[in-house]
């Protein structure tokens, strides 16, 4: 009896540990995960490790009474493959293996615990086939077509091993030259600088790539560039075919332009007027540019040099983006990045006339000269046609004069000020000015301003009559 006693209690304190939340996610499902190795040949079963949270165990109690059994079972899988050997360790720890067979490729995890919660860990398994041969793709470019007469060209060469398959040894990348006369190049370096050899090979994985680099030089001409590779198959060691499409590059020739880049996109009424930088010629001047708007506008192609285009025709209140490529003998170049989307909208419609006018003096005796300033300004955006500046409420032998006299238009921004003066009569004077033109006024409401010069007594000094 005290043996039961203290085994039902190892297992109840097991399954409180579980149930408590200290290792395993709030809802009970299995989180954290990772599987050690992540990775394997699929040729053999694998034996791995999963570690995370939530492997929880379920307790049962039989009616009636009797013995409580503790359920650890877990079931594990990658992808649509289920694992085998599925063994609980503890709450966070699972033994499982990987069968044999699976395809090459990069698989999910996912983990079902014995209360019947799941968890995942994405692309968590890697099975490889180290049985299919290695296969090297090859892809060579240069920095420029038609550089200078000579300016080196940097030749890039990435070789790509076919995902799955056996690891390759590449012990030679060998630069070659169609014609050979008037060129010179570099050795071929991989990516950390190391230039392969038999004795020190570069050695690249299934489903993995490496880069190659060398320069060539010349002082002018036409040339093939390309490249020859020497590699074998780790496990098989066999020797691996490998195509090089060579690339032509013309010393001091003419080629089209490079992409120009796009530095600014101003929206307008239905239009955006775009700037961009001139790119390089590549030995022929550039003669215009093909400016393209995206939601099927089309292109536009200006015969000009110019790197500013006014691009109209659009619909405002929707966002365009667009692309500019230059021309020259040789043909179109490339296309530049895409402007930041822009939208065109509708100027704003009318003139804005207003009035302002200052006087010298809030108050003045009879007969003293008062002087004052009433201006009429636009305040835009558009011309004012026909504009007015009338000043009323001047008492009799009052002067004015106006500069600049009231043109027949009046630009946004432009004003005409008004000069006055006027000796003080024997009442107060409210001298007003109004603005206006024949085009639309935006705000009427300060078309007009007025200013009042109160009248003040003189005071006589005591004993003057």
């Amino acid at each position: 009896m005290p043996f039961s006693l203290l085994r039902l209690g190892a297992i109840a304190a097991l399954f409180a540990g579980a149930c408590s939340g200290s290792t395993s996610n709030s809802d009970n499902s299995p989180g954290n995960l990772s599987i050690t190795p992540n990775g394997g040949d699929s040729s053999a079963p694998v034996a791995t490790v999963i570690a995370g949270t939530g492997f929880l165990a379920k307790a049962t109690v039989p009616q009636g009474g009797g013995e409580t059994t503790l359920d650890t079972r877990h079931r594990a899988w990658i992808g649509d493959y289920e694992l085998t050997k599925v063994t609980w360790q503890s709450t966070t720890k699972l033994d499982a293996t990987v069968p044999a067979d699976v395809p090459s490729g990069t698989y999910d995890l996912v983990v079902e615990n014995a209360i019947g919660n799941r968890g995942t860990l994405k692309a968590a398994y890697t099975a490889r086939d180290i049985n299919s041969p290695a296969a090297l793709t090859a892809t060579l470019t240069s920095s420029s077509p038609t550089p200078a007469a000579g300016q080196p060209v940097t030749m890039t060469l990435q070789l790509a091993n076919a995902a799955g398959g056996r690891a390759t040894d590449v012990t030679a990348v060998t630069p070659s030259m169609i014609p050979t006369d008037g060129i010179s190049c570099t050795a071929a370096a991989a990516s950390a600088g190391a230039v392969p050899s038999a004795a020190a090979p570069i050695r690249i994985a299934g489903g993995t790539t490496e880069t190659f680099t060398w320069t060539c030089t010349s002082a002018a001409g036409s040339y093939t560039l390309s490249a020859s590779v020497t590699a074998t198959d780790v496990n098989a060691g066999a020797s691996i075919a490998t195509n090089v499409t060579g690339v032509v590059v013309t010393y001091g020739g003419t080629g089209v332009p490079a992409a120009p880049g796009i530095t600014g996109a101003a929206p307008g009424d239905r239009q955006v007027t775009l700037t961009w930088t001139e790119p390089a010629s590549n030995g022929a001047p550039i003669s215009g540019y093909v400016i393209t708007a995206d939601r099927g506008v089309g292109a536009r192609t200006t015969p000009s040099a110019a790197t500013t285009y006014s691009f109209d025709g659009l619909t405002n209140g929707m966002a365009y983006t667009f692309t500019v490529a230059a021309i020259n003998s040789a043909g179109t170049g490339p296309a530049s990045a895409p402007s930041a989307a822009v939208t065109p909208v509708a100027s704003p419609v009318g003139a804005d006339m207003s009035a302002a006018v200052s006087m010298s003096d809030l108050g003045a005796p009879v007969g003293e000269y008062v002087t004052g300033t009433a201006t009429c300004t636009n305040g835009g955006p558009n011309i004012a046609t026909n504009p007015t500046c009338s000043v009323t409420g001047l008492p009799v032998g009052a002067t004015l004069g106006c500069t600049p006299a009231l043109p027949a238009t009046l630009e946004s921004g432009a004003a005409v000020t008004c000069s006055m003066q006027y000796a003080m009569p024997a009442a107060a004077v409210t001298v007003t000015v109004t603005a206006g033109s024949a085009t639309e006024d935006r705000t009427p409401a300060n078309n007009s301003a007025s200013w009042t010069t109160n009248l003040t007594p003189t005071f006589l000094q005591p004993g003057v009559p």
